[in-house]
């Protein structure tokens, strides 16, 4: 119990969500490490991963051009293609590596990626503390 409030220590909406992201992390993972098994390609991948959520979420795109068109073009083209070098990357790494080491590493890799895509792309500065 929270000495302060009177409430309990934990959050169980705050639980569920870490477990979501666990179970996501673990299905990401071992669905690459099962490619090195299987005759699908990283590119097959890809396509499930990628393609088939923006035929799902065509309809909604389409209704919200208005807004989706005010969007930067390059900030768009991250939106929507920021995901697919990391994709690979990873996919590619996942080939080389036990799963328990890509547990540990992709991870932390996806804001090592996020911020050089910033700074290659965007320009954005680089401070010591980043």
């Amino acid at each position: 119990m929270d000495v302060y409030r009177g409430e309990p220590a934990f959050n169980s909406q705050g639980i569920l969500a870490m477990l979501a992201t666990l179970l996501i992390w673990v299905g990401f993972l071992l669905s690459l490490r099962a490619e090195s098994q299987s005759s699908l390609t990283p590119t097959d991948l890809a396509l499930m991963r990628f393609g088939l959520p923006a035929l799902l979420f065509l309809p909604l795109l389409l209704r919200r051009r208005a807004v989706i068109g005010a969007i930067r073009w390059r900030y768009a083209a991250m939106i929507l293609l920021g995901g697919l070098p990391f994709f690979y990357l990873v996919s590619l790494g996942s080939g080389f590596a036990p799963a328990a080491h890509a547990g540990a590493l992709v991870p932390g890799t996806a804001p090592l990626f996020v911020t050089g895509l910033a700074v290659l792309v965007f320009k954005e500065p680089l401070p010591r503390m980043r």
